[in-house]
Order: C-alpha cells, then structure tokens, then sequence
C-alpha cells in the first residue's frame, strides 16, 4: 500500500512541474525535493544508496547523469515503485486504488 512519496525535481523542468501539480492534488502525503541545491542532491544520493539496498535499480543515462522527475513511492519506509512521469505516477496511484478495493 502506498503511504508516501518522495519525488525530486528540477524547477526548469516543465515534466518536472507537471507532476508536482499532480501530486501535489492527490490526498497522500509526500516531499518534494530540489536536486539543484546541495541539501536536495545529497537528499537524492541518499535515495540512491536506499533504492540499490532495497533492489531497486534507478533508471541512469549513459553518461551517468539522471533525468528528472523521479519519484518514489512508499509503504512506510519500504520502496515500492518509482515513477519517472506523471503518467508513471498517475498509473502508479491507480493500481494503489485498486488494490486496495480488492
């Protein structure tokens, strides 16, 4: 069950704003984090460390670099999904509705 969210951005980004306005309209509570700025970069390489320990493999360019969004999703403290679009994040929520009907 998805219980949280974590989602970094870049503020020139406009895929980046898009989801922010998306996620900021869905009633789960979450954190929104800047990877422009030294906090949000090291916040962001935390969440690569907690990703690669929970077996999750983060989508990197060739050159090792990252394109944002990227938002995780939680239960609790544990990663569930992670979603790279608002579309991913839309479809992420939906089978969260889902599975919680059945």
């Amino acid at each position: 069950m998805i219980t949280k969210y974590k989602l970094f951005i870049r503020p020139a980004c406009d895929e980046c704003m898009k989801i922010v306005e998306f996620m900021q309209s869905q009633k789960i509570k979450g954190d929104i984090i800047d990877v422009t700025d030294a906090e949000g970069e090291k916040a962001f390489k935390g969440m690569l460390c907690l990703a690669g320990e929970q077996g999750f493999k983060v989508n990197e360019n060739s050159d090792g670099t990252y394109t944002f969004p990227i938002c995780f999703f939680f239960d609790y403290n544990d990663i569930e999904k992670i979603a790279y679009t608002t579309e991913d994040a839309k479809r992420v929520l939906e089978n969260k509705s889902l599975f919680d009907i059945v």
